[in-house]
């Protein structure tokens, strides 16, 4: 008997594109499916299986049994679940008339003109709370501002209130450009998010509240959770339109790494006339399949950079496409020239982009051209303090809220980590920290920081600082007390570690009051050191940052352990 003929056949159809599916074998392990949403048909080996039917928090489930080879059955929804989603549109489990109305009318309303832009592009931000049972306010802590950091709005001061409906929300004529969305969480936390405006395009930004640490009552904006629309200027916000449940569908997908139907995703990619961001969010998903059309891809791309420009998120796509027919030259299409020289003349990824799938993309593309993402520039300093792993790309700032200082946490526990990188605090540029005794060293290093340097340059430096650190954490029985005593983040004490194995900073929480067991742990690390070290552009791979990022943390672990630091 064939393998074909061992198999069993199951099909479970929810009627509804907007519904994940997930389906569990007898083990309850997840079974692999190639996409998960609306329709999966699957072959499996004879068992019994469980059907999970899920949109937003409302989850059905179904048993299945498939006893013999060759079985075939059908699993169906016999329901229909509203999807929980962001924007208030028709149909979601999260809209309510109270909340969808105004927002119809307040996008469609007159912008409000900014001092000193002449205008271009319009910004649409609205904030609700669907489920509180008391009035309130959720714009608390939700200001916008320039790439420099002036502030441009505080929407607790300057939108419309709605607290009985529980909604806030402003229109604003602005140049088109990035904006910087900034949150104080009422913690002691500062977290931002980069959105761009686009010439002729109303850009809309949907949030909803949810509660930050014991304040139950005071609930602010969830960065985390955005969902960010574009429309034609005048036209605004229409809770009726179809591309806003797929674009629902969509960020879904990017947060939770699924993917969606052929048929959706292909809606996807030609929707972007009525909405670019829908065709991004639709390029990306479709950029996770094993194979691409090329072609397809291309298209893609050119119409979305006529639409809005060299916006990082339609770059990081052309960046994605070269990367891709580097590995498979297969993937590469006829117009991967003229897509290559688009890339070259946007220049350097100053500004980072809004999706979190874009900013990998740069990363990777860093790896081979170090100057993409150039430091110093906003992006360069984001690299350093990535919060969460789901769509949006957020950091936290450098800043803290000043009332909230006796008890705040570095990091929002609440948010999904990802990874050590996303967990640090920013780091300071490595002169600030210097002494005058060491700072004269470190001139000669400090000038690969500025200008433009080429690959070699980069990565030579890198290989020569982690040289030079190595040799301090090794040939000074000070240095690593040095490192010890420093609040030492995971991405530092990784690179340390490159270094210098035994050089764990962790020791120095388990050894802080005895000197003595510290000098014995410093003496065996010293004895230890012997090993080969990785190339620049291996550690900047391990590790997951660019490598001018990469570069200033080992600038920043060098100054530390200077005698006098």
């Amino acid at each position: 008997m064939s393998n074909s003929e061992r198999r069993a056949y199951l099909t479970c159809d929810a009627g509804d594109e907007h519904v994940e599916i997930t389906v569990l074998d007898g083990n309850m392990d997840p079974v692999r499916l190639e996409h998960t949403m609306g329709r999966v048909e699957l072959e499996v080996d004879p068992g019994a299986y469980m059907v999970q039917f899920r949109a937003g928090n409302e989850v059905r489930e179904k048993l299945v049994l498939l006893a013999n080879p060759g079985d075939r059955k059908e699993v169906t929804l016999d329901e229909t679940l509203p999807i929980a989603a962001t924007a208030p549109i028709s149909r979601a489990s999260t809209s309510r008339k109270h909340q969808s109305d105004p927002a119809r009318a307040t996008s469609q309303s007159e912008p409000q003109p900014m001092p000193g832009h002449q205008g271009g592009s319009t910004l649409f931000l609205f904030v609700r709370d669907p489920d509180a049972t008391e009035p309130l306010d959720p714009s608390k802590g939700l200001t916008l501002h320039d790439v420099e950091g002036r502030l441009l709005v505080d929407l607790d001061e300057m939108g419309e209130h709605q607290p009985e409906a529980m909604w806030a929300a402003i229109h604003i004529q602005v140049d088109p450009g990035p904006y910087i969305l900034q949150l104080a969480t009422g913690r002691g936390q500062v977290l931002r998010q980069v959105v761009y405006t686009c010439q002729g395009w109303q850009t809309q930004v949907f949030l909803l509240a949810r509660t930050y640490g014991y304040q139950p009552k005071e609930r602010r904006a969830d960065l985390s959770r955005m969902s960010l629309l574009m429309s034609r200027s005048g036209e605004g916000f229409d809770p009726d339109r179809r591309d806003l449940y797929l674009t629902e569908v969509a960020l879904k997908a990017l947060e939770r790494g699924t993917g969606v139907p052929g048929s959706e995703r292909s809606e996807m990619l030609w929707s972007k006339f009525g909405n670019p961001m829908l065709g991004i969010y639709g390029a990306h998903l479709y950029l996770r399949r094993t194979r691409i059309n090329p072609e397809t891809m291309e298209t893609v791309f050119n119409n979305l950079y006529s639409l809005v420009g060299p916006h990082p998120d339609v770059l990081a796509l052309g960046w994605a496409l070269l990367a891709r027919a580097e590995s498979d030259p297969e993937s590469a299409g006829p117009g991967l020239d003229a897509i290559r020289e688009r890339l070259g003349d946007a220049g350097p990824i100053e500004t980072p982009p809004m999706l979190r799938a874009s900013w990998d993309y740069f990363v990777k593309a860093s790896y081979m051209n170090p100057g993409l993402i150039s430091d110093p520039s906003l992006s360069g300093s984001v690299a350093l303090s990535l919060l969460g792993s789901g769509a949006w790309l957020i950091w936290q700032d450098a800043a803290r809220e000043p009332e909230q200082k006796a008890y705040t946490q570095p990091v929002d526990q609440s948010l999904p980590m990802e990874r050590s990188i996303e967990q640090i605090r920013p780091i300071p540029s490595p002169l600030e920290s210097a002494t005058p005794s060491n700072q004269s060293n470190l001139q000669e290093v400090l000038r690969y920081e500025r200008g433009r340097r080429s690959e070699e340059d980069v990565y030579r430096q890198i290989e020569e600082i982690l040289d030079q650190l190595a040799h301090q954490l090794e040939s000074d029985p000070e240095a690593i007390e040095r490192l010890y005593g420093e609040q030492v983040s995971d991405l530092e004490r990784q690179v340390a570690q490159y270094a210098f194995p035994d050089a764990d900073p962790l020791m120095y929480r388990l050894y802080g009051r005895d000197a003595g067991r510290r000098r014995e742990v410093s003496s065996k690390a010293r004895r230890s050191a012997s090993q080969v070290r990785p190339s620049g552009s291996d550690l900047a791979q391990a590790v997951d940052i660019p490598a001018s990022s990469l570069l200033r943390v080992l600038l920043s672990l060098l100054a530390r352990v200077q005698p006098g630091s």
